[in-house]
Order: structure tokens, then C-alpha cells, then sequence
């Protein structure tokens, strides 16, 4: 069985992988995390010594810079590179893509390939797209709204049927 999708690849769905991997890098998340809990610490220490509202501001303050570079400049640079990459792309935003037991065939305005099952590394999902990684920061991503009514459950199977882990 065939899954023929049709779909717009707008810079939502870029954003959207780019979003999926900048929050599935563990070790970041660790870093940031061991930042602030010892800044935290930091602060308990401070009050309980001191009881200095100055010395808890200076605690204070990388913390709200690491919270404010996770939760908004990060996120908002993406957004604008990801614009600026959508505006300069020659292949238009129309995709077709075709699965099958033996391949994937990928259509563009401009261009039409085929792909082996071999080159997909694993895939992820997110609540709007799938991203078929072709590596370790490269995914074809695909919306979900394109998948017809049990399309979605085929494809997943056929990915399984092919050895594709899911990460």
C-alpha cells in the first residue's frame, strides 16, 4: 500500500522541528537545570547567612537571564532564521511525498528524488508533524493534518516494518 501525501511546507513546520530538537537535547536541558539549582542553593545560602536582599539579587539575576535565554531569545532566533531561510529557498513550498515498501519519493516545485528507508537514522513527533531524521540536526518533517484517515496509523507501521526507531 502507497501513502501519498500532499502538503505545504510552510515555516511553521521548520519551526516546528526546530523546536523539537532544541528541546530534545538532554544535556542542555541538564546544564541549565544544574545552572539553576545551584544558583537556587546559592540563595537559600545567602538568606539563611545573611538575610541580604543584595546578595540574593546577584543570585537572582542569572537565573532570570537563563530563564529568559531558554524562554524567549533562543525560541525567537529560531523563529527569525528560520523566516529568513523561507524567504531565500528556490524550492517552493508545495510537497508531495510517496511511500512505499521500497522507497520514499519526494516531489517539489523544482525537484523530484527518491530516498532509501537506509538513510532514515530514526523519527519523532511532535502534536503537529513527524520528523524522518536523516541526521543527527536533519529531518524531512512531515504536518500530520496531511495524513488521511488511517494513513497516519500505515505509516508509523511501515516505519516499524523498516527497522526505523522511533526517538
Amino acid at each position: 500500500m502507497k501513502i501519498h501525501l500532499k502538503y505545504e511546507h510552510t515555516p511553521e513546520l521548520a519551526y516546528d522541528f526546530a523546536n523539537h530538537y532544541w528541546k530534545s537535547k538532554r544535556l542542555l536541558k541538564l546544564i541549565f537545570a544544574a545552572i539553576v539549582v545551584v544558583l537556587l542553593v546559592q540563595l537559600i545560602i545567602t538568606f539563611v547567612k545573611d538575610g541580604g536582599g543584595e546578595e540574593a539579587l546577584k543570585i537572582l539575576m542569572p537565573i532570570g537571564m537563563i530563564l529568559v535565554i531558554w524562554l524567549w531569545l533562543i525560541p525567537a532566533s529560531l523563529k527569525k532564521q528560520i523566516q529568513r531561510a523561507d524567504k531565500q529557498s528556490k524550492l517552493g513550498t508545495s510537497r508531495e511525498m510517496i511511500f512505499d515498501e521500497e522507497e520514499i519519493l519526494i516531489k517539489t516545485a523544482n525537484s523530484e528524488s527518491t530516498f532509501s528507508y537506509q538513510g532514515l537514522l530514526h523519527y519523532g513527533a511532535s502534536e503537529q508533524s513527524y520528523f524522518l531524521y536523516i541526521g543527527t540536526n536533519q529531518a524531512m518533517t512531515i504536518p500530520k493534518s496531511a495524513f488521511s484517515p488511517g494513513e497516519e496509523e500505515a505509516f508509523r507501521e511501515l516505519l516499524l516494518r523498516k527497522e526505523i526507531p522511533f526517538l
